[in-house]
C-alpha cells in the first residue's frame, strides 16, 4: 500500500521524464529517496526501543501504520520535537472509494504545557506545504489553505474543527479539501502533548467518520 514516504520512492521511474531545467527538483526528490529508504527501518527499530514502547493511538488493525520521527529534514520550520503517527485507511489511496483520503495523524511532542492552537495550525500548514514537494504531476500548485478554530463545546471529544486545501500529489494531481477534527491531551509528568489529527474529504455526517472517530488517543501511558 501507498503510503506518504513509500509514496516517493515508487515514483522514482519518473525522474527521467523531467527536463534538465528541473536538476533541483531531481536531487531533492533523489535526496529525500535516500534519506527515507535509510530512515525509515530505522525509525521502526531503534525509536521503539526507546520513545516509542507502544502506539500513541488505538485503531483499527486494517488501518495501516508509519512512524516518522521529529525534526526531519523536509520539514525545515517544523516547530516540534517527538513522532509522527500515521493510521492509513485500508482504501486511502483510491479515488472511487469513500475511504479516499482519510486518514489518521498523531505528534507525540516534547512540550511543558498545552500547545496553542496557532502553533498547531503553523506546523500543520507547513507540514502540508512541504510533503506535496517534489511530485510528479505538477511542480507548480497552490499552497495549502488552512482553516482551524477551537470548539467551545466538543465534538465527539474534538477541540479543533477545520479543513485544509491541498493539491493532491500522490494520486489524483488535483485540488481536494480535507476536513479535519483536531484533539489534544497533555501529560504533565512526561511534559509531552499529543496532537491527534482526522482528516477525510467526505462530509463530518458521512459513514467514514464512524471509522475515523473509533481511532483515539492511547493514554494509557500518561500517569498524572
Amino acid at each position: 500500500m501507498k503510503s506518504f514516504y513509500t509514496f516517493l520512492t515508487f515514483k522514482k521511474h519518473d525522474i527521467t521524464t523531467f527536463t534538465s531545467t528541473n536538476k533541483e527538483v531531481m536531487s531533492k526528490l533523489l535526496s529525500k529517496c535516500f534519506i527515507l529508504l535509510i530512515l525509515l527501518p530505522l525509525s521502526f527499530t531503534a525509536m521503539s526501543q526507546d520513545s516509542i514502547q507502544k502506539s500513541i493511538v488505538k485503531a483499527d488493525s486494517t488501518w495501516s501504520t508509519e512512524i516518522i520521527p521529529f525534526p526531519v529534514d523536509w520539514l525545515p520550520k517544523l516547530t516540534f520535537e517527538g513522532f509522527e503517527e500515521l493510521r492509513f485507511s485500508p482504501n486511502w489511496n483510491n479515488p472511487e472509494h469513500e475511504e479516499f483520503w482519510s486518514i489518521v495523524m498523531a505528534w507525540q511532542v516534547e512540550t511543558t504545557s498545552k500547545i496553542p492552537l496557532e502553533a498547531i495550525a503553523f506546523n500543520f500548514n507547513h507540514y502540508f506545504t512541504e510533503l506535496m514537494h517534489p511530485n510528479h504531476w505538477s511542480q507548480e500548485f497552490p499552497d495549502p489553505k488552512l482553516e482551524l478554530k477551537a470548539l467551545e463545546t466538543p465534538e465527539n471529544g474534538a477541540q479543533f474543527k477545520g479543513h485544509i486545501t491541498i493539491f493532491d500529489g500522490f494520486h489524483t494531481g488535483e485540488i481536494i479539501t480535507l476536513n479535519i477534527l483536531g484533539y489534544q491531551t497533555f501529560c504533565e509528568t512526561a511534559e509531552q502533548a499529543v496532537i491527534l489529527f482526522k482528516l477525510s474529504p467526505k462530509n463530518f455526517d458521512t459513514p467514514i467518520w464512524e471509522e475515523l472517530n473509533a481511532v483515539v488517543i492511547n493514554e494509557d501511558d500518561c500517569k498524572d
